[in-house]
């Protein structure tokens, strides 16, 4: 197999888990605000359109892996949190897998 596909296979892996990890962002969220209203407030009432401030992006991130969704005790968000955060890990190792394969096959 020609490194190539194996660089165009790592991009559609990292493509399908970065669109299920939006949309499991989207299910938090939507969670959080008819639920947990409280830490939905705390958060800084985040949403994937205006993800882009630092302020959200922090403290989306330190929800995910402070594990704050824990102390909710909904098992059904922590569930939602955890996989996230597997898929965020997963996509940060296929993102520089992906850019050492792509500098490999460079003339």
């Amino acid at each position: 197999m020609k490194i190539y596909l194996i660089s165009d296979l790592i991009f559609f892996i990292m493509l399908g888990s970065g669109l299920m990890a939006l949309l499991l962002n989207f299910i938090l969220f939507r969670i959080l605000k008819l639920s947990h209203i409280e830490q939905y407030n705390r958060m800084g009432k985040p949403s994937l359109l205006f993800i882009s401030s630092l302020k959200m992006f922090n403290s989306t991130g330190r929800f995910l892996f402070m594990r704050e969704h824990k102390a909710l005790g909904n098992n059904k968000l922590s569930m939602i949190s955890d996989i996230i955060m597997v898929l965020i890990i997963f996509n940060f190792i296929g993102f520089i897998s992906w850019f050492a394969l792509i500098f490999y096959q460079a003339p």
